[in-house]
């Protein structure tokens, strides 16, 4: 069996048996949201596409991950980013619950929403547990969906493998969503587990590559290991970053100048 096979089946284990042993406040048989907690990806959309920067090639937005269910950390990293007026929007990639429980999912949406900016996310394989996927879809909105800010296009991607009680990343749609790559300065694509990992089967890695080469996307963001990591993963030329979990009290900030862009790891506690 190969080394990713073995490192998956692990996990599984591990998470199955995680969700099984946690009790929670919130039962699975029901899901109930009133408006204010509805269809926040199109709501955050809409205050998006209300924000016009002087230069449109010239903006910054913040990146987090992996909060969980740790509501302290998860808010004094967010009142740094609010407290910085370059932050034009926030991107979770994926992982604000522990098992994809309703009330987790409200304890996440109640520290979110404390925000000044806008806010978008991608789902991560924790939050598609138990009910999770129609919890967020009640919640969120489609799990792929794509938006365009300044010169620039994102594509949020939902990419969890089904070796993490997720779904793999459906491929052709991004494809599809890559293929006007040129009429933008940047593309930059956000999904919760990176290629990488070894959740993802060695097929789907190796187009995923080849449709980042391919359609140069300038930046590939994610989550899902709890550990920062920003550089040329592949040796082709296209960048990749994982953000920390914010239980280590530290988020990045992605700056956009026309063609190129920065990033930087913020520390909470240096």
């Amino acid at each position: 069996m190969k080394r990713k096979s073995i490192v998956a089946l692990i996990i599984l284990l591990a998470l199955l048996f995680a969700s099984s042993c946690r009790k929670h406040s919130s039962g699975p048989d029901e899901i109930v949201l009133d408006e204010s907690q509805s269809n926040l990806t199109e709501k955050n959309l809409q205050k998006i596409s209300g924000i016009h920067p002087e230069d449109p090639a010239k903006f910054s937005f913040a990146v987090i991950a992996d909060s969980h269910t740790d509501y302290a950390d998860l808010g004094d990293v967010l009142n740094d980013i609010d407290q910085k007026a370059e932050n034009l929007f926030v991107i979770h990639a994926g992982d604000f619950t522990d098992g994809g429980w309703l009330g987790e999912y409200r304890g996440t949406y109640q520290v979110m929403s404390g925000l000044t900016i806008p806010y978008l996310t991608v789902i991560g394989n924790h939050d598609e547990l138990i009910r999770g996927r129609e919890i967020y879809r009640k919640m969120f909105g489609d799990f792929n969906y794509s938006f365009v800010f300044g010169d620039c296009k994102f594509v949020m991607l939902e990419c969890n493998s089904t070796a993490y009680f997720g779904m793999p990343p459906d491929l052709d749609w991004l494809e599809n969503q890559l293929s006007d790559d040129s009429l933008y300065n940047l593309v930059f694509v956000v999904g919760h587990q990176p290629p990488f990992d070894p959740g993802w089967s060695d097929q789907d890695e190796n187009r995923y590559r080849q449709l980042m080469q391919e359609n140069g996307v300038a930046l590939s963001i994610h989550g899902h290991t709890h550990d920062f990591y920003y550089g040329e993963k592949y040796n082709d030329g296209v960048k990749y970053l994982v953000a920390n979990d914010t239980g280590k009290r530290s988020y990045c900030t992605i700056s956009v100048d026309s063609v190129t862009f920065q990033v930087e790891k913020v520390d909470l506690n240096p």
